[in-house]
């Protein structure tokens, strides 16, 4: 989640003025028509003995009521409703968050890959190249008529062909680096 879309969640939570106002009205409103409800109604009603008379004149009131408890109930509807809709977007921009992260992750792994990939062919290389040293001073010191330097010799040989195979496998690195340069 970017910084701004953090910015207007907090300024969502900070003022819901937009959400408390309409119930402020409303709840104003209510008290406004019971405390001016029950004047009248004694104006109209001074002396009524009569419950059934009395009990009609509250009608009206009631029907106020239970209209306004629908119309609150509707509000509601409406703001859950609007809740909803930006926890399935946050839900969505985490779930496109978390697979860039991932993404980024499994880069990363391959990377790495690469990375000891190349350092065990760099150790190699630096043993090859150590025993190829060894070896020129061996045939050096015995030459080739002593059975020492004869072995030396091969293994020179063998040190040389192995230098080769990881010249190779190097280029070969190179190459599929470029490839995968290419893809992005």
């Amino acid at each position: 989640m970017g910084k701004e879309q953090r910015e207007k969640s907090n300024e969502e939570k900070l003022l819901p003025v937009d959400k408390i106002l309409p119930l402020i009205i409303t709840s104003l409103i209510i008290l406004f028509f019971l405390a001016i409800s029950y004047p009248i109604i004694h104006c109209i009603f001074p002396l009524a003995d009569d419950k059934g008379a009395l009990e009609g004149a509250f009608a009206p009131i009631n029907a106020l009521f239970s209209g306004l408890a629908l119309a609150a109930i509707i509000y509601t509807i409406l703001l859950q409703r609007k809740e909803l809709a930006l926890q399935r977007k946050e839900i969505a921009d985490n779930r496109k968050e978390l697979k860039r992260t991932a993404d980024a992750q499994e880069k990363s792994e391959k990377a790495f890959y690469e990375q000891l990939e190349a350092m065990l062919i760099t150790a190699k290389l630096n043993t090859y190249n150590s025993l190829l040293e060894h070896y020129e001073k061996v045939v050096k010191a015995h030459g080739l008529n002593d059975e020492t330097g004869r072995k030396a010799a091969k293994r020179k040989q063998f040190c040389i062909m192995q230098i080769e195979i990881q010249e190779k496998v190097i280029d070969n690195m190179f190459v599929k680096l470029a490839e995968a340069k290419n893809k992005e």
